[in-house]
């Protein structure tokens, strides 16, 4: 994964002071990303404008043959069960305390799992400034800004990584 060589530890502690030593590090360490929750809010919003459309589509169908108009009732159920499921499990890492990490990006991979229906997680393994590594879940919105060998402040919450600052050392 990444050379532990006493010159590799070296390399990244020189890295490491190269990095607080920038002249962005502070503003970045007061910096607070987006909350994800709100984009959520406008996407629940959409959802339930459209669930509102379906519910009339089956009224309309329910004058015209009363047992088609379960069909988009069911669709319409599946949709707000789906939506509250999402929206609940997401919530939770939303409100987790928010850390900012002088971390150094080493390793990455892919996990897919399931079968038929797959889910897949990007994780990254970071080094700490005290030599300690860990894997963190990388939210997809910033997979193509972490790149193996990117030195920068990494925003986690929980276990994920959910925002990351590149400075250049």
């Amino acid at each position: 994964m990444s050379d532990t060589s006493p010159g590799a530890s070296e390399d990244a502690a020189g890295r490491f002071r190269a990095l607080e030593a920038h002249a962005d590090f502070s503003a970045w360490m007061q910096h607070t990303p987006a909350n994800p929750r709100i984009h959520k809010l406008a996407l629940l919003a959409f959802v339930l404008g459209l669930m509102v459309i379906g519910l009339l589509l089956a009224g309309g169908i329910a004058t015209i043959c009363a047992p088609l108009a379960f069909v988009p009732m069911i669709l319409v159920g599946f949709g707000i069960y789906g939506l509250l499921r999402q929206f609940l499990q997401s919530s939770g890492a939303d409100q987790a305390h928010l850390d900012r990490l002088p971390l150094l990006i080493v390793g990455e991979r892919t996990q897919i799992t399931g079968e038929g229906a797959t889910t897949t997680r990007y994780l990254h393994t970071v080094e700490l400034r005290d030599g300690t590594q860990r894997d963190l879940e990388t939210a997809r919105n910033i997979i193509h800004r972490v790149q193996i060998g990117h030195m920068g402040i990494g925003f986690v919450r929980g276990t994920t990584l959910v925002e990351f600052a590149r400075l250049p050392v």
